[in-house]
């Protein structure tokens, strides 16, 4: 099944999850309950009913404080504990009331300690008060369970996740057993690459969120458009054909 989209469809081979505010088979307007157009994982919850805009055909608004999406309640019985993924993420900063990090997506540890993360996608807002990564993005993984300072990616510039404007933001991952391959996305230009001897990543009992993370301060603040997940590494040509897919809503 394809998802015509302006002159082109996202790709949906190996699409897990896919989140759409504008869409009624994801979200019919109204209350709490937002669920994927494809695939077997439940209908999820939204911490507030008051999110929805008609904007650019439908996005959420969220407000870095109680507004999020929990996906799943444990991703380990809803197909997101897979050694090969694609995040990609429509995202709207505004930064108004998040002064640390706007968390895209997070399958995380179950407590914010040590090794933190299973999958976590973020970005620095221009305020935030890490004042060395304001603009940047980081995507963060396990590597058998423990945390060291080589299992991320954090993009060089400042001037990437950007206040006021539409953009999508995807990563990549692939694990073999021994090494893993990661790289982070914008619009379809990939900004950053790895290559490292690792083990492939724990993943716990834990939520799946859209705009949060396992630390209050990680909630999400700003527009937020679809979100796909894919059980696969999707290749630049393919992430480039999302985009294109969806741009015609927030240019």
């Amino acid at each position: 099944m394809a998802f015509i989209n302006g002159n082109n469809s996202i790709v949906t081979d190996k699409l897990h999850y896919y989140m759409d505010p504008g869409n009624k088979q994801s979200y019919i307007g109204s209350g709490t309950s937002c669920g994927s157009t494809v695939g077997t994982v439940p209908m999820g919850t939204l911490g507030a009913s008051n999110v929805f805009s008609s904007d650019n055909g439908g996005i959420f608004n969220f407000d870095g404080a109680t507004d999020y999406l929990e996906v799943a309640s444990d991703g380990s019985t809803t197909g997101f504990n897979v050694n090969s993924y694609t995040i990609c993420v429509w995202s709207k900063p505004t930064n108004t009331g998040q002064t640390a990090y706007d968390t895209f997506f997070s399958y995380d540890h179950t407590a914010h300690t040590t090794p933190y993360y299973g999958i976590h996608f973020r970005g620095y807002p221009t305020n935030s008060s890490s004042t060395s990564n304001r603009g940047k993005l980081i995507f963060v993984w396990n590597s058998a369970g423990t945390m060291t300072a080589d299992q991320y990616i954090l993009t060089g510039t400042t001037s990437t996740f950007v206040s006021g404007e539409w953009n999508m933001y995807s990563c990549t991952y692939t694990n073999n057993g021994t090494s893993t391959t990661a790289a982070v996305y914008k619009n379809g230009t990939q900004l950053s690459t790895v290559t490292r001897t690792q083990s492939a990543p724990t993943y716990f009992s834990q939520e799946v969120w859209l705009g949060k993370g396992n630390l209050a301060s990680l909630q999400y603040d700003g527009g937020y458009g679809p979100c796909m997940f894919y059980q696969k590494a999707l290749s630049q040509t393919e992430i480039t054909q999302n985009y294109n897919a969806l741009k015609y809503r927030f240019e």
